[in-house]
C-alpha cells in the first residue's frame, strides 16, 4: 500500500508532466534512470545486465532517478521536485547538492521546483519562467 508522501509525489509529478505536455507541448518521462560515469562525467546508457551486482554499477556510475526527464532536446532536461526532506539535515542537503553537481558535470539541464511551488496556483507561470531560462540556448533533437 502506498503511503501519503509517495501519493503526493506521484500526483505532483503527474501534474507537472501533464502541464509540460498540454501547456508547452513538451513530452516527459517518469521512471528513467540516469547513469553518469564517475571518471568522465558523461551521461551513459547502461545495460545493467552486464554487471554482476548493483555495487559494481555504483562503483562506476553516479546513479540518479529524476522525477521527470525531457529527452526531445539535444541536452537532456531533468525535472526535480524537491520537498522538505531535501533540506531536513546535513546529509540530505549534501546528497541534494551532490545530485545537482552530477547533473551539472554531465551537462544535464535541471528544471528545479519545490513541492510548494508545484502545489501553488502559480505553477504555470513558474514553469514558463524556468523553461524560458533553460531553453534559451537549447536545440531540439532532430
Amino acid at each position: 500500500m502506498k503511503n501519503a508522501k509517495s501519493e503526493v509525489d506521484f500526483d505532483n509529478k503527474a501534474l507537472v508532466q501533464t502541464m509540460l505536455s498540454q501547456d508547452f507541448g513538451i513530452p516527459s518521462l517518469q521512471g528513467e534512470v540516469l547513469f553518469i560515469n564517475r571518471d568522465t562525467g558523461n551521461l551513459e546508457f547502461v545495460n545493467q545486465a552486464k554487471f554482476k551486482s548493483k555495487e559494481e554499477i555504483f562503483e562506476k556510475y553516479f546513479v540518479h532517478f529524476p522525477d521527470l526527464i525531457i529527452k526531445v532536446f539535444k541536452v537532456p532536461i531533468v525535472v526535480e521536485i524537491d520537498g522538505d526532506v531535501h533540506w531536513k539535515n546535513d546529509k540530505a542537503i549534501r546528497r541534494t547538492n551532490e545530485r545537482n553537481e552530477h547533473y551539472d558535470m554531465a551537462k544535464i539541464k535541471m528544471l528545479w521546483l519545490t513541492r510548494k511551488e508545484v502545489e501553488s496556483k502559480n505553477l504555470l507561470n513558474i514553469l514558463h519562467c524556468r523553461l524560458s531560462e533553460i531553453l534559451q540556448n537549447v536545440q531540439v533533437r532532430l
